[in-house]
């Protein structure tokens, strides 16, 4: 046995005892970063210790719970890959490819494929809603990120500058839900997608005019969204507060009012989601 690959075994725990030679070369084969990585990885959780300590090598790499997952632990920039992860892995699951996937580990690939400011926007949006939180750590992840009220939305929650692209979003939705591209959208979603592709000005606009006037948030709070956006007085309009160089497009302000009063419940849910979720993020990142 060489010296790399009896580096290999210590680090799969085996501590003298013998493992299938093709889970033993697997790792033997992968870099020294990603070697490292799965000591580092075993030794801070107990459960995946005791998984590798049993032999249990299979469910130890595919081990995944709310608070720790192997996956998303062992495939970091100064780790393993993702080609490395299933070569171990389908080495000591005596798969091939992507054979035997779960909802997990499609979820934990999506996140793992993202950039580092959308996984860091994940685990805020996670943070910041109870329900969404609980639903996180009872597995339902379609339903924590399709989640949306008039108070807070995944989807607002996760799409900002700093956080996730669309492209990022729909990776990790469609992993969690079983979907591809855009099949399985409701119209909660695709209003959502068109309001936070707005511009950032327009967005920011939309949070000041409904803090400057009494009536208007007043009739935001009582959920009168087409009428907060038609608003009309001597001193003020809702629509000459949004429009401008410094705000909204005539476009954006259009596209806004029709999401605001077609006769649809679920849009205006989800103008609701959306202008709550503004005051959410200018509550917390501005």
């Amino acid at each position: 046995m060489t010296q790399r690959m009896l580096y290999a075994a210590l680090v799969l725990g085996l501590l003298g005892q013998v493992v299938s030679e093709d889970a033993q070369t697997a790792l033997e084969s992968t870099s020294t970063q990603c070697q490292s990585r799965v000591a580092i990885c075993k030794a801070s959780n107990n459960d995946v210790k005791i998984l590798y300590t049993s032999l249990k090598y299979c469910e130890a790499i595919r081990y995944s719970t709310p608070s720790f997952a192997s996956l998303t632990c062992l495939v970091v920039d100064s780790g393993c890959n993702l080609t490395e992860y299933f070569r171990v892995r389908n080495a000591a699951c005596g798969t091939s490819s992507t054979t035997g996937m779960d909802t997990d580990e499609n979820v934990g690939i999506a996140l793992v494929s993202s950039s580092q400011q959308c996984r860091s926007q994940v685990s805020n949006c996670i943070s910041s809603n109870t329900t969404v939180k609980n639903l996180y750590t009872s597995l339902k992840y379609c339903e924590a990120i399709r989640y949306s009220t008039p108070s807070f939305a995944s989807l607002t929650c996760l799409v900002v500058d700093s956080g996730c692209t669309l492209t990022e979003y729909f990776r990790v939705r469609n992993a969690v839900c079983v979907t591809n591209s855009t099949t399985g959208m409701d119209t909660d979603e695709n209003v959502g997608i068109a309001l936070v592709s707005s511009s950032q000005q327009c967005r920011s606009k939309v949070n000041i005019c409904i803090s400057s006037d009494t009536t208007v948030k007043n009739l935001y709070a009582s959920s009168k969204y087409c009428e907060a956006l038609q608003y009309s007085a001597s001193s003020v309009t809702a629509q000459s507060c949004l429009v401008g160089s410094s705000g909204c497009t005539q476009s954006e302000y259009d596209s806004l009012k029709r999401a605001a009063c077609t006769a649809s419940s679920l849009i205006v849910g989800t103008l609701s989601m959306f202008l709550c979720s503004l005051i959410y993020l200018f509550t917390h990142f501005f």
